[in-house]
């Protein structure tokens, strides 16, 4: 199982640095911001063990910064750089922008997620609803990454004229939220209404985008959206590698759904032809 970890954090440096070339030619403040993405996982991890304390990691990771695996600030940042790239490509209209992001990455972890805890990359004290995590696991994506690419893309419309200032201000308009949603969610929201919230969360994600969204750009860059099928994929064989589907069968389709989920995200201009095509004949 050690081998799993040590291509897990060889793929998520492979993955950052293709982030990293694309960003290089779009100039130096993306650049920047890939960087602090980095940055921000290392401290939204942080922060949510020590304000919460309802995970730990496994010891197969090699290289850590303290007690987080810098693999994970890696992946992190590679998410959402692609996500936030790939709507820009698609050409979703600005405003829909943070919505789409977060659904997209939002895709990878519904699987990704409970197959890495039975891999032992990380462990849930008190387990969760959705195949042993935790809802507010996902209330965490998603404010992590809608608060991101808001506070991005609204800097990069308003840019405050110093890089150092844009940078804390897109770290403390990520993580300050996070932490104050998170510690309503475990105090004040009833765990009967958790799964009914994210679900309806998402929702009006996708509903906004949809409604917002007249058509899709048919522009594509294959590299940086390698990035979320190489999670798919890495965690779809470690499931039926490691036989996890024999504990929760669930678990199989559920993985090879979010993929399929994934193609049409990423590519809905080929989904709308072939249903396109389907009708007519």
């Amino acid at each position: 199982m050690h081998f799993y970890f040590v291509a897990f954090e060889l793929f998520t440096f492979i993955l950052l640095i293709i982030c990293f070339l694309h960003a290089r030619t779009q100039g130096k403040p993306r650049l920047v911001e890939l960087i602090t993405l980095v940055v921000n996982g290392l401290l939204l991890e942080k922060l949510t063990i020590l304000f919460f304390r309802e995970y730990t990691y496994g010891d197969g990771f090699l290289i850590m910064v303290q007690d987080v695996p810098l693999s994970i600030a890696f992946g992190w940042a590679a998410i959402i750089y692609s996500a936030m790239e790939t709507t820009n490509m698609l050409g979703i209209p600005l405003a829909a922008r943070p919505l789409y992001d977060t659904l997209l990455a939002l895709n990878i972890d519904l699987s990704m997620d409970a197959i890495a805890i039975r891999a032992g990359f990380w462990k849930w004290l008190n387990g969760g609803e959705w195949f042993g995590v935790p809802y507010g696991n996902f209330l965490g994506w998603i404010c992590v990454v809608f608060f991101f690419s808001f506070s991005v893309r609204l800097l990069r419309k308003h840019p405050p004229g110093n890089e150092a200032i844009r940078v804390i201000t897109i770290l403390v308009s990520s993580l300050l939220p996070l932490i104050l949603m998170l510690k309503i969610w475990a105090l004040w929201v009833p765990d009967i209404l958790k799964g009914a919230i994210i679900a309806g969360i998402l929702l009006i994600f996708l509903t906004v985008v949809l409604l917002k969204s007249k058509g899709f750009a048919n522009s594509h860059n294959y590299r940086i959206m390698a990035v979320p099928f190489v999670f798919h994929i890495f965690f779809l064989f470690l499931l039926i590698h490691e036989r996890f589907y024999a504990e929760v069968p669930l678990l199989l389709p559920l993985s090879a759904g979010m993929l399929i989920l994934g193609f049409a995200g990423h590519f809905p201009q080929s989904v709308r032809r072939s249903l396109s095509k389907g009708f007519k004949s």
